[in-house]
C-alpha cells in the first residue's frame, strides 16, 4: 500500500469520529496472509478473501480483547445504563419493553463508551418518544492509529450485535420476529457496523442511518463489505465530508442508501476549515487536528441531533449534482422530489441523491430560497461579484468576482437563511467589479443593467419580485430594490 496513503491514515484518522479520543488500548493483530480464515467461539469465522481484503488483509481481534459493551436505556432508566451480554442474555431482567421500537447507536473510529454524542442522541430520542435504546461501545477495537484493525473489527462487532438481536427476538418475538422494529444509527465506521449487524441478524433491520459513513477502505468496494440499500428496509445516509484522505476527507462519496443527503455539497461544512486552511494550519502548527481536521466529518452528528430536537426540517431536494442544485435547477417537492434529512426521514417518500444547505451555526437548519436576476439584453459587458443582502442579517454571493455577466442571461442561485423571508419588502444588491488588468485597458464596464429580480421560498413556493427594465447598478454601489409578493412579467 502507498506509504503516503498510510501516513495520511495515521495522521488523519484519529478524528474519523468525534475528536474525543478513546482511553482504551488494543493489541496489534495483522495483516494476515491472504485467504486466511479466523474463527472464534460463539461468533464464527472471518475470512480476508475477496472482497473482505479491503482492509489490507486485516482480521478482527479476539472477542475477549475487543470487549464490546451493550448499554440499554429506556425512559425508566434514562440516565442509568443496564449492561447486556450477547453471550448470556436474559432480557426479562431489564427494562426492555417489547411493545416499543429499538434504537441502536454505534460509534466509529477513535471513540469509546465515554464519547458524549452517543448519550446526547440517546437523550434527544427518549425526549421525543418512548423507545428502547442500546448504545454499542467497542473502544478497544477502535483505537488510534490502528484504522486497519478498526475496519476489520466492525465485522466482529456487527456479528455480536446480530447475535444479541437474535436472542432478544427469540425471548420476546419468537412467534413474530419481524414485529421488533429496529433502527440502527452509526457514525463513520459505525454506519458500516450497522450494516454488518443487520446482515448478521436473522431478519434485517427496518432502518439504518449513516452519519457521514466512513470512506477510506470502503469507497467503490463490493456492497457486501459496506453499507448499501440491501442492508435495511430504509437506508438513509448523510454526507458531510466526502472525498479522499488526500483532501483530508473521511466520508464516503458514493451513494450508499435509498436516500443520500449531500449537505452543502457533501465535502466541507460551513464554519469548518476547508482543504487550504487545514493544510496551512498543519504546516504552521496552528491547528488542532482532533477538532479542525474532523470538523466536517463530525458535523453529521450535530445535524442529526438537531434534526431530532429542532422544529425546522432539514429539507433536501433531489438533484443530479451540486452545481445544478446551486443554480436552483432542483427546487421542487412535487412527485416526492424532496425529503427531510435526519431522524424523521422515514416520514417522507423522496429517494435518491438529495442536496441541501445549512446555516453556519446551530441549529443549522434554515429556509431555502432561490434568487434570480435577469440582466438586460443591452447591458454593457462586465464581470464581477453580485452580493445579495436580504435584510435578515445574512448576505450571499450570487456570482464570483471572476464571473462574466452576460447580457440577457438570468443568474440563479440557491441559498439558505436562518429565518423565513416571508413578507420581505426590500433586498439590497451590491456589485463588486472584477479588478482592472495590470496591463492594458479594462474590458469590463463599471456598471450593469438588469430587468427583473425574483426571490422564491422554495419550501412553500412563495414568490417576491420586481420588474423594471434597465435598472442600473454601479461598482461598489449598494442598491435597495423594493419587491412585492408576485411574479411580475416583463
Amino acid at each position: 500500500m502507498n506509504l503516503i496513503f498510510l501516513a495520511l491514515v495515521g495522521l488523519s484518522l484519529a478524528v474519523l469520529s468525534s475528536g474525543q479520543g478513546t482511553t482504551t488500548k488494543a493489541p496489534i493483530y495483522g495483516p494476515y496472509p491472504a485467504d486466511t480464515n479466523l474463527c472464534f467461539p460463539e461468533v464464527g469465522c472471518f475470512s480476508n478473501s475477496y472482497p473482505f481484503n479491503n482492509t489490507g488483509n486485516y482480521l478482527p481481534i479476539h472477542p475477549d480483547e475487543l470487549g464490546t459493551e451493550f448499554f440499554l436505556f429506556t425512559r425508566q432508566n434514562q440516565n442509568e445504563a443496564q449492561s447486556l451480554s450477547y453471550t448470556n442474555l436474559d432480557i426479562s431482567q431489564t427494562n426492555f419493553n417489547k411493545l416499543l421500537p429499538l434504537k441502536i447507536i454505534i460509534h466509529g473510529f477513535s471513540n469509546d463508551r465515554s464519547t458524549q454524542w452517543l448519550y446526547t442522541i440517546k437523550n434527544e430520542i427518549l425526549k421525543q418518544e418512548a423507545v428502547n435504546v442500546i448504545i454499542v461501545a467497542w473502544g478497544n477495537g477502535a483505537v488510534f492509529p490502528l484504522y486497519n484493525n478498526a475496519t476489520s473489527n466492525i465485522r466482529l462487532v456487527g456479528k455480536q450485535v446480530g447475535i444479541l438481536i437474535n436472542k432478544i427476538r427469540s425471548q420476546y418475538f419468537a412467534s413474530n420476529p419481524r414485529s421488533l422494529n429496529i433502527h440502527c444509527i452509526g457514525h463513520s465506521l459505525g454506519a458500516h457496523t450497522c450494516a454488518y449487524s443487520s446482515n448478521s441478524a436473522s431478519i434485517r433491520f427496518n432502518r439504518i442511518t449513516g452519519l457521514d459513513t466512513a470512506g477510506p477502505f470502503f469507497e467503490d468496494t463490493d456492497p457486501v463489505v459496506r453499507l448499501d440499500p440491501t442492508d435495511a428496509d430504509l437506508v438513509d445516509s448523510m454526507h458531510t465530508n466526502a472525498g479522499s484522505l488526500f483532501t483530508f476527507a473521511f466520508g464516503i462519496q458514493m451513494p450508499v442508501g435509498h436516500v443520500d443527503f449531500y449537505v452543502n455539497g457533501g465535502k466541507f461544512q460551513p464554519s469548518c476549515p476547508g482543504l487550504a486552511s487545514i493544510i496551512g494550519g498543519l504546516l504552521g502548527g496552528n491547528l488542532d487536528p482532533t477538532k479542525e481536521v474532523g470538523c466536517s466529518h463530525n458535523r453529521a452528528v450535530d445535524y442529526f441531533i438537531e434534526s431530532i430536537r429542532s422544529p425546522c426540517p432539514f429539507v433536501g431536494f433531489s438533484c443530479d449534482s451540486e452545481e445544478a442544485f446551486d443554480r436552483g435547477d432542483c427546487s421542487s417537492c412535487e412527485n416526492n422530489k424532496c425529503s427531510a434529512m435526519g431522524y424523521y426521514t422515514l416520514n417522507f417518500k423522496g429517494r435518491g441523491s438529495m442536496y441541501l444547505k445549512t446555516t453556519l451555526n446551530a441549529p443549522y437548519c434554515g429556509y431555502h430560497h432561490k434568487f434570480e436576476l435577469t440582466l438586460s439584453p443591452n447591458s454593457p459587458k462586465t464581470a464581477g461579484e453580485i452580493v445579495i443582502d436580504t435584510n435578515s442579517g445574512e448576505t450571499t454571493s450570487l456570482t464570483k468576482t471572476s464571473d462574466d455577466l452576460i447580457p440577457g442571461d438570468t443568474i440563479r442561485r440557491m441559498f439558505v437563511t436562518t429565518n423565513d423571508l416571508a413578507y420581505v419588502q426590500t433586498i439590497n444588491l451590491q456589485f463588486n467589479k472584477k479588478s482592472k488588468p495590470f496591463f492594458g485597458s479594462d474590458p469590463n464596464a463599471v456598471k450593469f443593467l438588469f430587468d427583473k429580480v425574483k426571490l422564491t421560498n422554495v419550501e412553500i413556493d412563495e414568490v417576491y419580485s420586481r420588474c423594471a427594465r434597465n435598472s442600473e447598478i454601479s461598482d461598489k454601489q449598494v442598491l435597495t430594490v423594493p419587491i412585492q409578493e408576485n411574479d411580475c412579467s416583463l
